[in-house]
Parts: C-alpha cells; structure tokens; sequence
C-alpha cells in the first residue's frame, strides 16, 4: 500500500499536480506545467491564524513569482487589491529575479475568516529554457490582523501574525511569536518536447 502512495505521488508530481503543501496548495487544474507554454496558478490557503485560543483572519496575501514563471498577472478578487512589484535584482538579460504579488483586503470585512479558505490565482509564462523537469517554487506569506478579534480582553493586539510557507528544500523552521513557517507551494515544470 504504502508504495502504491509514493507511486501515485510520484506521478502527479510529474504532471504537476502536486499534492497540496502544509496550509498553501499549489494547483493548475488542467493548465499546462510545459516550458515555454501559458499557464493560471491556483494557491490555496487552508486557513487563517490561531493564538492561542484567539482566531484571526487573513487581510493580506503575498506570493514570489520568481523568473521561470515569467512576469505574473493576479486574477480580480472582489474586496482586495492586487499589486506586481518587480524585484530590484536583475538577471544578465536586465529580467527581474522574481515578482511579487500583493493581495490586500479593502476593509476587515473583506477578510478570509480563520475558518473558512480561499484561492488566489495568477496567469504565468513558463520560461521556455527548463530543458529538465524543474520545481517552481512559490514563497507565500499570510499576514492575519490580530486586533479584530481577540475573545478574552475584547482589545486590539498590537501585532500581526504571519504565516510564512516560505521552505524550499525540506527544512524545518522554528515558529516565533508571531511567525509560523512551512513549506512553500510548488508547480513542478516539463520541459517542451
């Protein structure tokens, strides 16, 4: 059984369905994972922020688009805005290393609640020189608003708390005070034919 699993894994990594990471998936449903070709990219973020006994949702999303998946365009979410900012850090060809993409609720209203989950999707390009099968990965962050809901005291908290999907080569990180770490969803990409 257990080598049916790792088989089964195996072979949706290969077609870029890889299975979901910790708490940010990452998905094509059915777009294209070849080199050179157009592709959406789905992330999905499982849930908000937990503290204790105090849930907090998510006002903002951030996601690293780096140069293998070409210059990212964010799909319209109703009640957030979308901003692409280029890394200052070029390649030899004057190209930025990686984009950012910045998602940002309009009011607290507009947040993910801690219990429900949300997708965020951006069109890319992938660079037509991956002559090998090559894992994309896609460093996210979610930053909850800690001071809309705290059950004991009913105040605001001064901090944010952040999720950070952020590990790219099966490392752990320890979790701070306001920060947990985890693994950074990934699209694994097939060379053209």
């Amino acid at each position: 059984m257990k080598k049916r699993i790792a088989i089964l894994a195996a072979v949706l990594t290969m077609v870029g369905l890889t299975p979901s990471s910790a708490h940010v998936g990452a998905s094509l449903r059915g777009f294209s994972d070849v080199a050179g070709q157009s592709s959406t990219v789905y992330l999905r973020l499982g849930h908000g922020c937990t503290d204790g006994k105090n849930y907090f949702g998510t006002g903002v999303f951030e996601v690293v688009v780096p140069v293998q998946a070409g210059t990212p365009r964010p799909e319209f979410k109703a009640g957030w805005r979308a901003r692409v900012v280029p890394s200052a850090e070029k390649n030899d060809k004057g190209v930025a290393l990686f984009n950012t993409i910045t998602w940002t609720a309009r009011s607290p209203m507009q947040q993910i609640d801690h219990g429900t989950f949300a997708e965020f999707a951006f069109q890319v390009r992938w660079n037509r020189e991956i002559t090998t099968p090559t894992r994309v990965n896609f460093p996210t962050t979610q930053v909850c608003k800690r001071g809309y809901q705290d059950i004991d005291t009913k105040k605001k908290a001064q901090n944010d708390f952040f999720l950070k999907w952020i590990i790219t080569d099966g490392s752990t990180m320890a979790d701070t005070a306001d920060t947990e770490f985890g693994p950074a969803p990934s699209i694994t990409v097939r060379p053209a034919a």
